[in-house]
Parts: C-alpha cells; sequence; structure tokens
C-alpha cells in the first residue's frame, strides 16, 4: 500500500465530491481503495459521491463494505440507516436472534392414561431482571449522527430543502453545535438566502469564532455580498444613464440628418483677426537698428470655430539687409481662442535707413486666406 497516492486520490475525490462531480469524484475514490481496501472513511466518502450520483444501491453497497470490515464504525452506521433504515435493524436483529427449538408433535392420546394437569406459567417477578433500554444520550447522540450525514447528503445532491430540514433537526438536538450551523449556512447559500446564510454563518462563528469553516465561508460570503451591491449599483446607474444616452443618440441623428435644426448648435465657420507688434527689448524705439534682433509678434484670434492647419505667411518673401524665418509649424486655434507667434527679424550692419511694407496672411491646408493685415517695418541704419 502507497498511503501517499491512496491520500492524495482521496483528497482530489473530495475537491470533486464538493464540486458536485461525483463521477470524477468516484473514480479517485475507488482508486484510494485499490491502494488501501481497508480504508474505512473512503468507503463512506465513495458512498456519499454513490448517493450524490442518484446511485443509491451503490452507496449501500459502499457502506457495506465499510461494516464488513468494521461494523462498529459509525459514519458508515448512520449513513447506512439513513439510506435504508430497515436494512439495519433487521440486520441488528439477526445477529442476535437464534433459532427456536421445534416443537414435538403431539403423541396419541391414551384413554387410559390419566389426563396431566396443566400447571399455569411462573409469573415473572417485577424484580425480574431485564436488558437494560440504550440510554436517552447514546439514543439522541445516534439521532443526530444519522441526521447529520442525512442532511450532507441532500446537501450533496442539491436537495437543498431536505438538507435544511435535516441540519434543522440536528441544531434543534445540539444547538451548540457549529458544525450544523455552518452546513445550515451552505444549504441556504446555494439556494440564494443569502440573509439567512449570514445570519446562520454568525451564530456558528459566535459559538465557535476559530471554527475555520465558518471562518471560510464568512469571507466568501461577504465578498459575494459586495460583488452583489457593485453589480446593483451599475445597474441603477446604466437604468439611469440608458434614456439620457438614447435622447443624446436620437437628438445627434435629427440633427444630422437635418429633421431638426437648432441655430445654436449650428456649427460657425472660423473668424480669424491678427494683431501684430515689435518686441525691440534693446531700444524699444519700433524698428530695427542695424545689427539689431527683434520679434515681430502675431497674435490670431479667432471668434468662430475652431481652425486646425493653419500656415502664415509674409510678403515680400525677401528683404534686401534684413534676415527672417517665418515658423512653418502648422497652427490650430480653438474656438474663441487666440495663437500667438513671434518671427525674429534681424538688420545686417549695413542696412539702409528705410521703411518696408510687409503683409501678413493666415492660410487654411486649402491655401485659402482666412485673415489678412498689412504694416510698415522700420529700418534704421547707422
Amino acid at each position: 500500500m502507497n498511503q501517499d497516492i491512496r491520500d492524495a486520490h482521496y483528497s482530489l475525490a473530495n475537491a470533486y465530491l464538493n464540486a458536485g462531480a461525483h463521477e470524477v469524484a468516484i473514480t479517485h475514490f475507488q482508486k484510494a481503495l485499490e491502494e488501501d481496501p481497508d480504508f474505512l472513511d473512503g468507503y463512506h466518502a465513495l458512498a456519499l459521491a454513490y448517493f450524490g450520483a442518484h446511485d443509491v444501491a451503490a452507496a449501500e453497497t459502499a457502506v457495506r463494505s465499510a461494516l464488513k470490515r468494521d461494523d462498529t464504525y459509525q459514519p458508515a452506521r448512520a449513513l447506512l440507516a439513513a439510506l435504508a433504515p430497515s436494512v439495519l435493524v433487521s440486520a441488528e436483529q439477526s445477529d442476535g436472534s437464534a433459532d427456536s427449538p421445534t416443537e414435538a408433535a403431539p403423541s396419541p392420546i391414551d384413554v387410559h392414561q390419566e389426563p396431566k394437569q396443566t400447571v399455569p406459567p411462573p409469573v415473572e417477578s417485577e424484580n425480574q431482571s431485564e436488558t437494560p433500554p440504550p440510554a436517552d444520550g447514546e439514543r439522541v447522540e445516534t439521532d443526530i449522527d444519522k441526521e447529520k450525514e442525512r442532511g450532507l447528503a441532500f446537501l450533496g445532491t442539491q436537495q437543498y430543502p431536505q438538507a435544511e430540514a435535516a441540519f434543522k433537526k440536528v441544531i434543534k438536538a445540539n444547538p451548540h453545535d457549529p458544525q450544523a450551523h455552518y452546513n445550515l449556512a451552505q444549504t441556504y447559500l446555494e439556494t440564494g438566502a443569502l440573509t439567512s446564510a449570514k445570519r446562520t454563518v454568525e451564530a456558528a462563528l459566535r459559538i465557535s469564532p476559530s471554527y475555520a469553516p465558518a471562518v471560510e465561508l464568512k469571507k466568501a460570503m461577504t465578498y459575494h455580498i459586495q460583488q452583489e451591491k457593485r453589480q446593483r449599483r451599475q445597474q441603477q446607474l446604466i437604468r439611469y444613464l440608458l434614456p439620457v444616452v438614447l435622447l443624446g443618440v436620437a437628438v445627434f441623428c435629427a440633427i444630422h440628418f437635418g429633421v431638426v435644426s437648432f441655430p445654436f448648435l449650428e456649427k460657425s465657420p472660423p473668424a480669424l483677426s491678427i494683431d501684430t507688434s515689435l518686441e525691440d527689448p534693446r531700444n524699444n524705439n519700433g524698428e530695427i537698428d542695424a545689427g539689431e534682433t527683434v520679434r515681430l509678434k502675431v497674435t490670431i484670434s479667432n471668434r468662430g470655430s475652431a481652425a486646425k492647419h493653419l500656415s502664415v505667411h509674409l510678403t515680400p518673401k525677401t528683404i534686401g539687409g534684413v534676415r527672417y524665418e517665418v515658423p512653418k509649424t502648422p497652427v490650430t486655434v480653438k474656438r474663441n481662442g487666440f495663437h500667438t507667434l513671434r518671427i525674429p527679424f534681424t538688420a545686417d550692419k549695413r542696412a539702409r535707413t528705410r521703411k518696408v511694407p510687409i503683409t501678413i496672411q493666415v492660410l487654411d491646408k486649402n491655401q485659402s486666406v482666412l485673415a489678412t493685415t498689412a504694416r510698415h517695418l522700420s529700418i534704421k541704419g547707422n
């Protein structure tokens, strides 16, 4: 026997049994019993798996296999009593009974023989010893175990009303049994009665605060309840927002396809204007002195819809004795916004004094003029 292999199959089978995969659980219980044919817990668990698969006959066979090896194994006795109560009772009666002696046939009557006087049966005295009945405590304990096994069997086969009734009987007989409260909480949880499940698992923890299954179940229930609350909030949000979204879609479609019109929503073209000023940080005289660099500040304002992919052009393209370069980066001016750019101008040291007219234009991506302005650029030579 390899006990490690046996225990591995047994643990795996219990996991499948708890998950409701009875057929797979049966296979692993059988493999565990192949490793250890005297494994009483394995026979008992195999019987529960068969019962969960609705194979009562196979469940009884597995239980009897356990009792055949140890007729005092209480879990198997309780489960057999739950599966077929009459079978266990008749078996106990047959073990204690003996064949009664066959009565002799009456002999022929002898007419010459004096009749025998009938002797009355002796009267038993009140103090005569009798077989004492089982103690009440033992009977109650057996009944509790039986109901607990029945409840677990019903829970494993998803017969929740029967499981609930069985566990309630156990709790009524022993209100301080944390396992019974835990099993009843499991039953409530399977039927979706979260409030009852929470109340019952808390009762189990009041009896035994460190009872691990109840602690884990409460954690799982708390997470489940939080998830349900979150889902309800999301559903409420969707229920409130859906009409608003549908209304918005309807309005958009109506405007897009021209069914209705809203003047305040109609898209207006860009309305651009240009302002310029000369930034002369050295002399601040509004002129470009020979050998000096100044910057022409260009501010583009927009009172219409947003304008994108704009470019700024300046003419003339060249000015004698003056170097300048217009930024080539596309410009975007938001609705009711503005954009500022600066164009550096540098005069040569031999530049002549004069005034040069310049024109500044703002063009869109199709090279259409959206705004224009003109001014003079004063150059002061040496």
